[in-house]
Parts: C-alpha cells; sequence; structure tokens
C-alpha cells in the first residue's frame, strides 16, 4: 500500500483498545480508476492468465499420477528399472 493511503487511514484510525475506521473518512476518500479501455485489457489478461494456469494444474496433475503410476509399476516388479531411459 502507498505510505501516503497508509498515512491518511492512520490519521482516520480512531479508537485505542479496538480500532475502527470510521465511514466519514473512507467517503472523502478519492480512488484513481484506471479507464475502461485499460480495465478491459487488464481483464482479458487476467483471464488468459487463468486460463494458462488451469491447464499447467492439469498437465501437472496428470504428471504426478504418471510417475505415481510409474513408481507402482517399478516396485512391484512389472517394468524392470533398466527398461527406463531417462533423457
Amino acid at each position: 500500500m502507498e505510505p501516503l493511503m497508509v498515512a491518511y487511514l492512520d490519521r482516520a484510525v480512531v479508537g485505542t483498545t479496538r480500532a475502527e475506521l470510521s465511514i466519514v473518512p473512507l467517503r472523502r476518500l478519492k480512488v484513481s480508476v484506471a479507464p475502461l479501455p485499460e480495465q478491459e485489457l487488464i481483464a482479458r489478461a487476467a483471464t488468459g492468465a487463468d486460463k494458462e494456469i488451469k491447464i499447467q494444474q492439469t498437465n501437472l496433475a496428470k504428471l504426478r499420477q504418471l510417475k505415481s503410476a510409474l513408481m507402482q509399476d517399478l516396485l512391484t516388479g512389472r517394468v524392470p528399472a533398466d527398461a527406463i531411459e531417462l533423457d
């Protein structure tokens, strides 16, 4: 958080035992908002990143499942250890 914002909120806090923030200073607070085209661009980028994360999570789950199956095959002797090539 920006230092100026922290200082503003620190001054707006009331109470010593239990700090509270009054609605009045919050209503006076001016918040900068990006223009709509920029917001849409950010949203598209975030959506694309979310999709990529889901794809990578799915791939990771598949690889973990494959590893588990291979380990099981190695431990049971269904696949001899020397039959596996590591690149």
